[in-house]
Formats: structure tokens, sequence, C-alpha cells
């Protein structure tokens, strides 16, 4: 998922130059807190202790801390990346989060968009939510706001 989320950069790193053969830094260190990830999607550990963690391993990262909180928990954490968050500024006439504030901000907007479009409703009485229907249903909506951003982006030129 480290790949996908930036395929150019970990990938051309162990790849080409210096780095060639060698143990990807960001991976081992995600790696290394793989039992905290897990213990955070289970509910064990709560958001400001695990933000710490996300801090520990992409200490000047902040898109790739959300990126951590979201394989945890995509239904509850929505994928940040330039494209999401040009959609939001954009429409919310806001600037482009660049802290935990403005990403909260950024949820806010990215869940009444789930609301509006009927996603997330009220839980029924003795049924269990699918959260696997849940986030493939959320990532329509991440895919529409990429859409967006990169039809608004196409008339910047």
């Amino acid at each position: 998922m480290l790949r996908w989320k930036d395929r150019r950069r970990l990938t051309e790193e162990i790849l080409s130059g210096p780095n060639k053969g060698k143990d990807n830094i960001k991976v081992l260190k995600v790696l290394k807190e793989q039992k905290s990830i897990n213990r955070f999607r289970q509910g064990d550990i709560r958001v400001e202790e695990f933000k710490i963690t996300t801090e520990k391993i992409f200490p000047n990262g902040f898109v790739w801390q959300i990126f951590l909180f979201h394989i945890a928990r995509p239904f509850e954490f929505p994928i940040a990346d330039r494209n999401v968050f040009r959609a939001f500024s954009i429409h919310k006439n806001t600037m482009i989060p660049k802290d935990w504030t403005g990403y909260k901000d950024f949820m806010d907007y990215f869940f009444q968009i789930a609301i509006f479009a009927g996603i997330i409703r009220k839980k029924p009485a003795g049924n269990e939510l699918d959260l696997t229907e849940i986030v493939k249903e959320l990532k329509r909506v991440d895919n529409a706001l990429v859409a967006f951003s990169q039809f608004l982006n196409s008339y910047r030129k």
C-alpha cells in the first residue's frame, strides 16, 4: 500500500541511485510499528496516541501520517492527497489542509458528502454494519473528488 501511495518515490529509492538494492527506510519504519497500527485498527489505541506513533514514523509527512490512519480505519479516516484537498479547498473556498485541524475540516466535508449521498445511514437495530461495503462506497466519494479536482485542474492552464 505504501508503494501504491507513492509508487515513484518508494520504488525508485531502492531501484536506482545510492539506495539501489537497500531496504527502504520508510517501509521498515512502518513495518516496525505494524503492531501499533493493528492495535489502532482494533480500537485498542486512541487517536491521540496513534498520532504520536505516525509522527514518529513520518515526522515530516502529514499526508503520510493520515495514510496510516486510513489504512487502519478507512471507514473513519478518508485518504488524503492533493486531488481531494484541491477539490475541498475550491468547493469550500478555503486553504488546502496542511495540518490536523485542516484535515478535520476536510473529514467533515467528506462525510457530509457521504451522508447526502446516502452512503452513511443510521445503523438498523440488530444488524451489523458491513464495513467492507461502506469502505467501497466511501471510495466512490474519493473517486468523485479526484475526478472533480482533475477537471478543475485542466482549466487552470
